[in-house]
């Protein structure tokens, strides 16, 4: 199917198509394949989410361990959109709009809630300390992580 394929993360989407990772370092980032297309690299592994309905994934790429946070990106229609930098947490709403937390205090353990839908991202509100993940059937999709 493929070579050089990191062996401890390959899952089924969608029955037959599978998602996995090639050129990891570490075991916790490397480059995101789907169907043997590559979707982006320095992909943080155990957060990848892929929503069946909209055929899009939803993941982190240059991701901190010691600030715990990373640039949140969605894949969709063939390309990769940025969703905003920084960001420690994401949820998607059951309408499929991306909840995430940025400015993420680890002394505090508070950040910055915001939407992003449609292209663009707006604050919600603040001081908010963690978000709570609906189970992905909800959303017609999969968690690959938390």
């Amino acid at each position: 199917y493929d070579s050089d394929v990191y062996v401890d993360k390959i899952d089924f989407i969608e029955g037959n198509k599978i998602m996995y990772f090639k050129d990891v370092s570490g075991s916790s980032k490397g480059e995101l394949y789907f169907d043997k297309t590559k979707i982006d690299y320095d992909v943080k592994i155990n957060d990848v989410y892929y929503n069946e309905e909209s055929k899009q994934f939803i993941y982190y790429t240059d991701w901190n361990n010691e600030k715990d946070y990373g640039t949140l990106k969605i894949f969709k229609k063939g390309k990769a959109e940025k969703v905003y930098d920084d960001v420690h947490r994401f949820s998607l709403t059951p309408e499929g709009e991306v909840l995430f937390l940025y400015d993420y205090s680890m002394n505090s353990y508070k950040g910055d809630l915001y939407m992003y839908k449609n292209g663009k991202s707006k604050k919600i509100d603040e001081e908010v300390v963690t978000i709570f993940s609906y189970d992905g059937e909800d959303r017609g999709g999969y968690i690959y992580g938390w």
